[in-house]
C-alpha cells in the first residue's frame, strides 16, 4: 500500500463517517433526556448540516439547529431556552470547536465574576 493509498482509504473513512456514522450515532442518543452537539472544523459545518439534515428530512425528522458563539455573544435565557428545546425535542446542534470554545471561556468569565448570582425579586 502506496502513501496514495492511504490518502484514498482515509478520505473514504471520513466519508463514511460523516455521512453513516454521525447519522446513526444522532438517531440513537437523540432520545430527549441529553443534548446531542456535533462538533467539527468550520470549513466542515455547512457540509456536515446538509448531511444530517438530509438524514433526517424523511424517516425520523429531526431538526438540525448550529451553535454560533462568540466571546462578544452573551449567555442568557434565551440561549438556554434554545438549547432546552433542542434537547427536548431530540434536535441536533452543530458547532464549530471556535463556538465551544468561546461559550465555555464567556461561561468561565461569568461565574468567576458572580459566583453566586442572586435570585431577583
Amino acid at each position: 500500500m502506496t502513501d496514495g493509498d492511504t490518502l484514498i482509504l482515509n478520505a473514504a473513512e471520513w466519508v463514511v463517517a460523516r455521512t453513516v456514522v454521525a447519522p446513526l450515532l444522532a438517531l440513537i442518543l437523540c432520545d430527549g433526556e441529553r443534548l446531542l452537539t456535533q462538533v467539527m472544523p468550520g470549513a466542515l459545518l455547512e457540509m456536515t448540516r446538509a448531511v444530517m439534515r438530509q438524514a433526517f428530512a424523511v424517516i425520523t425528522p429531526k431538526a438540525v439547529y448550529t451553535f454560533d458563539f462568540n466571546r462578544r455573544s452573551v449567555i442568557d435565557a434565551n440561549l438556554l431556552k434554545s438549547m432546552q428545546i433542542a434537547q427536548e425535542t431530540g434536535s441536533v446542534v452543530c458547532a464549530t470547536p471556535q463556538s465551544v470554545k468561546a461559550f465555555v471561556l464567556k461561561l468561565v468569565q461569568t461565574l468567576t465574576r458572580n459566583p453566586y448570582p442572586q435570585p431577583q425579586p
